[in-house]
């Protein structure tokens, strides 16, 4: 009696990233469906490098958008370093966490 052989489509080369395994880590708890077919379609690991590049895209708009909003300056870190930082650090936290809420945990 022969074992069946089973053959996964190749992957694509790359990283995933942190917000690919993000991703990876949701689908894998709340999705499981959605995470098995695409294992078994070999899409799983494309979807998740593009999700890293689209959150690291969204990262590199949505920063700069609030650090204008906000006005956070290179004359505010020249004048005042610690609050620079202070308020760039809320603008990542706040800026990831759309990113976690409109990319990552859909």
């Amino acid at each position: 009696m022969l074992d069946p052989v089973l053959e996964f489509p190749k992957q694509p080369g790359g990283n995933i990233g942190k917000y690919g395994n993000m991703r990876k880590e949701y689908l894998m708890k709340y999705r499981r469906a959605c995470y098995d077919m695409m294992c078994q379609n070999g899409t799983l690991k494309q979807h998740l490098i593009d999700v890293n590049e689209q959150a690291h895209a969204m990262l590199d708009q949505l920063i700069p958008q609030m650090q204008k909003s906000e006005g956070v300056t290179e004359s505010l870190k020249a004048s005042a370093p610690l609050e620079w930082i202070r308020r760039m650090n809320s603008i990542r936290l706040r800026a990831e966490e759309v990113i976690r809420t409109e990319l990552i945990y859909i």
